[in-house]
């Protein structure tokens, strides 16, 4: 049966009245927070709740991705000659280790002859040297004498001369007409200066923070202008002064916007926002760089296979982990050799044999993966072949894409 007009607008009269009279509903009881508004608002407005991504990779250096595995032994240390075990005294100067043996040792060759620090010794973590690359992503500018240490607080920076010290290089970051801020905690014996840098001449950077023995925040902020011409890109970190000196960075943040989200302060303490998740780091890091072997692990030897295209020839694809930077055939760094050879173990004309490589290079290179070449004597053109690794101390095989 058809309802009246009558009969349907007093049933929206009723409706509306139910929704809209709460005159005779209160609440059974109400939440007691057990703090105040007042202090949850200063709680929050402690820390910052806004944290912007790093525009840097492996910038935090207390847990660094560091696939070269670098070591040093600093000026100072007992060092012994390996012929005949001899012990030489303090080395008078810092030097590049070669490789940890077997035992634990630190061998490298100094004054022409093969030397080493034995285990607990007082070799240390690190890198030496003149604009080398050292931890992932990062390089060490100034004098050869220059090291770079890597502790559980940082990286310790030791110079002889004051100057570009430390520097990561990037491409496709900086944009024009964005403002930019880059930070850092450290501490220092000389004044700091820090740079980000598009071209010759074309930077932002601080006058100079101070010099402190306590973990201290530098920031800088600036804009890319609208007409920039971006030629190359990088943040430097620089030492001012004309004495010898150090720094620690414990970490450091390139981002957008005029203010830095890397740290705060908690009871007069420069406290970090966040600490990146390593496995991120790592990934990001091997598009630029990636190391075949676990340098921890000794006795490593298997490395590829590879199918020979003639007697001298043999190609094959070594996997990568992620695709590497577009553009760019990798380089090979490694310290195998003509003189510290390779060697194939595979099919030949008279069955399974030996048969030496005095040389391998990157011919090209895939999404996924490089494509090697290697350079021997008496394959057999069609056959596959197990590259190994002879006297697999220490070695390594460094697919390098770095800037």
């Amino acid at each position: 049966m058809a309802k009246t007009l009558e009969q349907i607008q007093a049933e929206l009269e009723t409706l509306k009245r139910q929704f809209t009279d709460f005159s005779a509903v209160s609440p059974v009881s109400y939440y007691v927070h057990q703090y105040s508004g007042e202090e949850i608002d200063a709680a929050v407005g402690a820390v910052p709740t806004l944290v912007r991504p790093n525009l840097l990779d492996n910038a935090y250096f207390g847990n660094p991705v560091d696939q070269r595995n670098g070591y040093i032994v600093p000026a100072g240390v007992a060092y012994y000659k390996v012929d005949g075990y001899v012990p030489q005294g303090p080395i008078p100067e810092t030097v590049k280790v070669d490789y940890i043996d077997h035992a634990g040792s630190a061998r490298f060759n100094y004054g022409g002859a093969a030397c080493y620090v034995p285990k607990d010794g007082g070799y240390v973590r690190g890198y030496t040297g003149q604009f080398v690359y050292t931890i992932d992503r990062w390089f060490l500018g100034g004098e050869p004498s220059n090291s770079m240490t890597i502790t559980n607080g940082g990286i310790h920076i030791s110079y002889t001369t004051p100057g570009w010290n430390v520097i990561q290089k990037f491409e496709n970051v900086l944009r024009k007409g964005n403002t930019y801020t880059f930070s850092a905690v450290y501490k220092s014996t000389l004044p700091l200066r820090l740079a980000v840098t598009w071209g010759d001449g074309k930077y932002f950077f601080n006058e100079s923070s101070p010099a402190t023995s306590e973990w201290a925040l530098v920031t800088i902020t600036g804009t890319v202008p609208n007409n920039a011409e971006i030629a190359y890109e990088q943040v430097v970190f620089q030492s001012l002064g004309s004495v010898a000196g150090t720094m620690d960075i414990k970490a450091a943040k390139l981002e957008l916007g005029a203010t830095q989200t890397l740290a705060h302060q908690e009871n007069g303490q420069w406290v970090l926002n966040e600490v990146p998740e390593y496995g991120e780091q790592l990934r990001r890091c091997q598009r630029y760089q990636f190391e075949v072997f676990d340098t921890i692990i000794a006795g490593q030897g298997y490395l590829a296979q590879v199918k020979a295209i003639d007697s001298t020839q043999a190609y094959g694809v070594l996997p990568t982990p992620v695709t590497m930077r577009e553009g760019v055939v990798p380089a090979l760094v490694t310290d195998c050799s003509a003189a510290n050879p390779y060697a194939t173990f595979g099919m030949n004309s008279t069955g399974y044999g030996i048969v030496n490589i005095t040389e391998i290079t990157i011919y090209s290179k895939m999404q996924n993966g490089v494509i090697l070449r290697a350079i021997g004597s008496n394959f057999v053109a069609g056959n596959d072949y197990q590259i190994w690794i002879r006297g697999q101390i220490g070695h390594k095989f460094l697919i390098d894409s770095n800037l």
